[in-house]
């Protein structure tokens, strides 16, 4: 918001252009300033609340799909312009549909947000985590070595496979995941995210706990 005496269309365009959202000539009257600045904040919230619906999702509050491929898209290209790893792990809980039909889905929804918690806590601030709906997840880690993305992971799987206690259920689950890394010759994320997949249900076939790639 801007204050001016220049009341010209030419000031009000500059003013507008270099970032101003509001405009008030002077003398101004304090009340109209403090309704003015009232509303923006207002506006403004609801801007974030609406990005929040459009790129989080509602019951783990992690990223959901629209935001992981907006993410993925957007450092496609400086991945390879700044020849940096980008690793992206496809991932599900394996047998999901069993834990909603043996405990319901209300321990099936705590399963959910206890592997998130768990993934989480393992994470670096440059690594990305979405959910894909339901219960398939994808995993994006950044500028480290595939030996210690592989290692981190294996922590994941390792901690996730331990017994919890969930609203009064004994609960045991594991992960499967799949891992793809960008490459040259890659067109766009979707194929590495294809690869991913592939390597997941590989790995859920072949019935064991371990990333295949």
């Amino acid at each position: 918001m801007f204050l001016s005496a220049n009341t010209d269309a030419e000031s009000v365009v500059k003013g507008f252009d270099v970032g101003g959202v509001d405009y008030i000539t002077k003398p101004y009257r304090p009340r109209e300033v403090l309704a003015r600045v009232e509303t923006h904040l207002k506006l403004k919230q609801l801007r974030d609340e609406l990005e929040k619906l459009a790129y989080e999702d509602p019951m783990t509050g992690i990223a959901n799909r629209r935001r992981i491929f907006e993410k993925a898209n957007n450092l496609f290209n400086k991945i390879k312009l700044e020849n940096f790893p980008l690793y992206l792990f496809a991932v599900d809980i394996d047998k999901f549909k069993d834990i909603n039909d043996t405990f319901g889905h209300a321990v099936g929804d705590e399963v959910i947000r206890v592997f998130v918690e768990l993934v989480k806590r393992e994470l670096g601030k440059d690594d990305c985590f979405a959910r894909f709906g339901g219960d398939e997840f994808v995993i994006m880690m950044m500028k480290l070595s595939k030996e210690k993305a592989l290692n981190i992971v294996k922590k994941i799987q390792d901690n996730i496979s331990k017994t919890h206690l969930l609203l009064g259920s004994t609960v045991s689950f594991t992960v499967s995941m799949g891992m793809a890394e960008v490459e040259y010759s890659d067109d766009n994320i979707d194929t590495v995210i294809k690869r991913a997949d592939i390597n997941l249900y590989k790995e859920k076939r072949s019935k064991r706990q371990s990333v295949r790639i």
